[in-house]
Formats: C-alpha cells, structure tokens, sequence
C-alpha cells in the first residue's frame, strides 16, 4: 500500500478524536489512580510495558504509511505514557528506589524513540520506492505486540475467575472509542489501509473479551459482593476474612481428630450467614 496523499478533514478529525480518547482518557487516569493509591496490584508490569514497546513499530508504520496527523502522534504519546505505567508499577510493586525507576524510565524512553526514528529514516526511502515487505514486516510486528499486550491482563483475569482487579473500565470503554475513531479515520482516507486497520480491530477484539471476562465474574461474584457490601468490606477484605475463618475451622478440626475427641466442626455463624 502506497502513502496516504491528501488526507480529508474528516479523516484528520477523526483520527484526533481516537488519540484524545484513546490515550489521554485511558492512559492518564490510569497513571493518576496507580499514583493515589500507591499500589498497582492487579495491573500487571508486563501489560505497559508491551504496549509501548509495540507503540515503536506502530509509530515507524504510522509515519511512513503518512497516515493522518492525529493517527500519527498516537504511538508516541502512548509510548511515553505507558512507559509512565510501567515505571509505577516497578516503584510501587517492585519496590524500586526513586533513582532507579527515574534512570530506568529516561533510559527506555531515549532508546525507543532513537530505535523509532532510525526506523523510519531507514525504511521510508525504500518504501516510496515500491518495498513495501521490511515495512509490512514493522506492521504485523506491532500488531502481534499489541495484542501480547494485553494478554497479562487475561492471564490476572484468569487467576481470579474473570476479575480485572486495578482496572479501571469506564477509561478502558473510552479507550476502545479511541480505537473505534481511529478505525473510522482510515476508513475516512483516500485509500483503506488494511494492516493499520487490523491494528485497532485487533485492540477492539480483546478488549471485548476483556469486558465480557470481567462480567461473567461479576455474575458469578454477585451473592460473595453483596455479603461484603451488607458489613462494610471491600470485596477483597470479605474474602480475606472468610478464607481466614475456613483456615481456623479446618486447623479445630485437625486439631480434634488428632486428639480423639468427637468436637463438631466448628463455623464462622457471620460468615456462612452472610453467604446465604
């Protein structure tokens, strides 16, 4: 697919309609709520990391491909952001110093956007010259990547029954608007680019499963969440408590068979009534 030329207004509306959603109403609410609550718990490194990682190639096929502007300043801001991300969660969970997290986040930062540049400088020439294979390359690249970027997430949702602890939805729904603008954008242009657009489907498709993960826990969930709400605990203080009952429970009762004695198994009356 050769560059985009002329791009219409609607397009570059569009497609900065889908940056402001995708990255200022997702990403810095994201940084905001790990910094109030100093623990990132839930959100996994993993998940930041490899979406600014996947920004670089994404930046190098948006550039080259002379995508529109918003489209284009998208991978970088995300990139630089997520990088944000990432380095709260090794300050915050990890328990890095405040140096090595700040050396950390220069270094990475310098290195991706050096990485990106020279990209671009190197592949853009021989593409408008008609390669378009090392740049189609880039392009499944970031795809590939973006979708392994969210695989932690369902991995932590898996090892919690669906549940997306830390993450925050109402900017994930505006994330995906994000991505349903920017789709809309390169469909607005001269010329559908395909692989861009497989980039935001790919987006949309996961965090579909995402949200529908996270309400099949919440059904599951329901009775448990109500019981917590009923004596003022959080859903995680409930289950500490209920799980510490069922741990004492089970040693009384070790503890009777050991000795011989016939004692009933006792129970935790709040807990087993709260349940019901």
């Amino acid at each position: 697919m050769a560059p985009q030329e002329n791009i219409p207004k609607s397009a570059e509306i569009l497609g900065s309609i889908g940056t402001v959603a995708g990255v200022f109403r997702q990403i810095i609410p994201q940084i905001w709520s790990n910094w109030r609550s100093k623990d990132t718990d839930g959100f996994d490194a993993t998940f930041p990391l490899l979406w600014a990682i996947a920004a670089v190639p994404f930046g190098v096929y948006n550039i080259a491909q002379n995508f529109n502007i918003g489209v284009q300043i998208q991978p970088q801001i995300f990139c630089a952001l997520s990088y944000i991300c990432w380095a709260q969660c090794k300050y915050y969970n990890d328990k890095w110093s405040k140096l090595k997290t700040n050396l950390a986040l220069l270094v990475i930062c310098l290195l991706s956007a050096g990485i990106e540049a020279g990209l671009i400088v190197g592949l853009r020439p021989d593409y408008r010259r008609g390669n378009e294979t090392p740049l189609t390359v880039i392009g499944i690249i970031a795809a590939i990547l973006l979708a392994v970027g969210l695989l932690p997430i369902l991995w932590g949702q898996w090892g919690r029954q669906g549940r997306a602890k830390n993450l925050n939805f109402l900017f994930l729904s505006v994330d995906f608007l994000g991505a349903v603008f920017s789709l809309m954008s390169l469909v607005a242009q001269r010329h559908f680019d395909i692989l861009g657009g497989i980039l935001y489907i790919v987006c949309m498709i996961i965090e579909i499963f995402i949200f529908a993960y996270h309400g099949l826990w919440l059904y599951r969930s329901r009775a448990v969440r109500a019981a917590a709400k009923r004596v003022g605990m959080t859903y995680d203080e409930f289950i500490a408590l209920r799980d510490n009952a069922k741990k004492d429970a089970l040693s009384s009762n070790t503890s009777s068979a050991s000795s011989g004695a016939p004692t009933p198994t006792p129970t935790n009356g709040r807990i087993d009534d709260l349940e019901k």
